[in-house]
């Protein structure tokens, strides 16, 4: 970033719904911790979506269908706290995809937010087309908001991140680090060992220590290059937890305030969102679940 330039924000996807409410609450906190800037956009089309435009506009036509978005959109940014006074929160309604709005918007962004409950934005967002999009094509790291209660003074719950040895994961890893320090919280770093079920258990007990000690290979080696610039006053607890990795990640949620993967992965990991693992996460973990792509 060059002398005077304008610091890369937060993009967040808002819809109306209480989904979006929340990813715009996420991504307000998120702010003020980093002291960025939030664009707050609302994509509509004419095919109904999102219905709360629809519902609110006066006249069916391009002009009463723009008020109407601008009017949900102020309105969801009215009802969300200011966590700093300089919480500037910038509103785009933009007439078209929003697949399109918000990959062009994450171009010069820190990182996107979208909302993960309630009917439209888990719908169309996360379990559609324009979350699958988001998530595999933004340039920048996205959150799927889950869970209530986040963002709470005093909140000491750890940033947890899974990892598997791939490049992704340490990826994952550099950028939990950060997040752990901006929120001054531990870090908990999990690797998960998956053990499946052998008619042979005298075979498993005698590979069993040699894939334990492989494990915890693979977890120092991303631990070492992970956190290789990481602040030595951040709190780093990590975990070589026998289980699958959507099960290991999803009992973390619960006790964490942000679960971080990566984008590609390999073993407990693989094909992150194309798969069982990162479609779990997103869909079923107790809190938010960023994602993070290799740079580019």
């Amino acid at each position: 970033m060059t002398d005077g330039a304008v610091p890369p924000g937060i993009v967040v996807g808002v819809d109306g719904s209480p989904g979006s409410v929340e990813a715009l609450r996420w991504a307000r906190h998120a702010a003020a911790l980093h002291g960025r800037s939030v664009t707050a956009v609302l994509a509509w089309t004419a095919d109904g979506q999102p219905g709360l435009v629809h519902r609110r506009a006066h006249a069916i036509d391009r002009d009463g269908l723009t008020a109407a978005a601008a009017e949900v959109l102020e309105s969801v940014v009215a009802g969300v706290p200011v966590f700093h006074p300089q919480g500037e929160v910038v509103r785009r309604v933009v007439h078209g995809p929003a697949v399109l709005a918000l990959l062009q918007e994450s171009r010069c962004a820190l990182m996107v937010v979208v909302g993960a409950r309630d009917n439209a934005m888990s719908r169309r967002a996360l379990g559609g087309v324009v979350g699958h999009a988001v998530v595999h094509h933004a340039p920048v790291p996205v959150v799927a908001v889950r869970g209530r209660g986040f963002g709470v003074a005093g909140d000491r719950r750890p940033v947890t991140v899974g990892v598997d040895g791939s490049a992704s994961s340490v990826a994952a890893l550099r950028w939990a680090a950060r997040e752990a320090v901006y929120r001054d919280v531990p870090l908990r770093v999990v690797h998960a060992l998956a053990v499946a079920a052998t008619p042979y258990p005298d075979f498993l007990a005698l590979v069993g220590p040699a894939l334990v000690d492989h494990a915890n290979d693979v977890l120092d080696d991303a631990l070492a290059a992970g956190l290789r610039d990481a602040p030595r006053q951040l709190c780093v607890s990590s975990e070589v937890v026998v289980d699958s990795a959507a099960r290991a990640l999803l009992l973390e949620s619960t006790t964490s305030q942000l679960v971080v993967v990566g984008a590609r992965g390999h073993g407990g990991f693989a094909e992150l969102l194309l798969g069982s693992v990162g479609d779990q996460c997103v869909r079923h973990a107790a809190c938010p679940v960023a994602v993070v792509h290799l740079p580019g």
